[in-house]
């Protein structure tokens, strides 16, 4: 079983899929500014949604940006956890419409980006270091 996820708009994308393709379970999630503390419950929530357990996963996707900084750090770090404990391929896929269907080309093509690497599509707006 596949997942993915988008974390890149207050909106937090879920889809549970087959590797061929076949969406067996989408949530969208209005999470804000409470991602960090609900992003693994929503995870466990569509796994055990189809008597699935994290064991059950064969391969995750992230969107990897562009997007909100804070929300593509925290899936990144979540996901990249995951896919190392787990010992599972990811892969980093471009916000767009079809993120979802390239993301299982990719783990179907056997690739593994190992870790994920963020494009927030601009420089972060974060407080610049005093000289």
């Amino acid at each position: 079983m596949i997942l993915a996820v988008d974390t890149s708009t207050p909106i937090t994308k879920l889809i549970l899929g087959q590797k061929d393709g076949r969406i067996v379970q989408q949530k969208d999630v209005e999470t804000g500014n409470k991602l960090s503390e609900v992003l693994l419950s929503l995870i466990e929530e569509i796994l055990a949604d189809e008597s699935l357990k994290l064991s059950d996963l064969s391969g995750l996707i992230l969107v990897s940006g562009p997007g909100s900084f804070t929300g593509l750090r925290i899936g990144a770090s979540t996901l990249n956890a995951l896919a190392y404990a787990l010992e599972i391929p990811i892969v980093g896929v471009k916000a767009d419409d079809k993120w979802f269907e390239f993301g299982i080309s990719r783990l179907k093509s056997s690739e593994d980006d190992s870790v994920v690497k963020l494009n927030y599509g601009a420089e972060p707006h974060i407080t610049k270091q005093k000289k």
